[in-house]
């Protein structure tokens, strides 16, 4: 049997318009206060130097989601995690067996062979230009 699709509708709330003299405000998000987003109109994904593609990231640096390129030593394990969850975001873990991090035991198959403190150098969204 088919099943009945259902639609959903988003109901939009309306701001009451500005009275005279007063200046409209951006629209206010029905509970709570905005955040400022000061990553906002930055572009989600970079081509770097090296060609390569680069992802923003929450902390608000563009990284390339490439935790082999990072060397197994404790010192470095924020660094790959946070290479290997753009890795994930972005599908490039897909069909790759298991990736680990086990400094203790270096010939570990999912370990990284990387040499390196980072994946190529650190791009923050500050030094790139909104788009507009």
């Amino acid at each position: 049997e088919e099943e009945e699709e259902v639609e959903t509708e988003v109901k939009e709330s309306k701001q009451p318009a500005a009275k005279k003299g007063e200046k409209e405000e951006e629209a206010k998000p029905e509970y709570g206060t905005k955040m400022h987003d000061p990553h906002k109109g930055k572009p989600e994904v970079i081509i770097d130097e090296e060609g390569r593609e680069r992802w923003l990231c929450l902390d608000g640096k563009y990284r390339r989601g490439d935790p082999e390129a990072i060397k197994c030593a404790p010192e470095y394990f924020s660094q790959w995690l946070s290479e290997w969850v753009v890795a994930a975001r972005v599908g490039k873990t897909k069909g790759k067996p298991q990736m680990t991090f086990l400094p203790d035991t270096p010939d570990a198959p999912g370990n990284s062979k990387g040499t390196s403190q980072r994946a190529g150098r650190e791009i923050r969204s500050e030094d790139i230009l909104k788009k507009h």
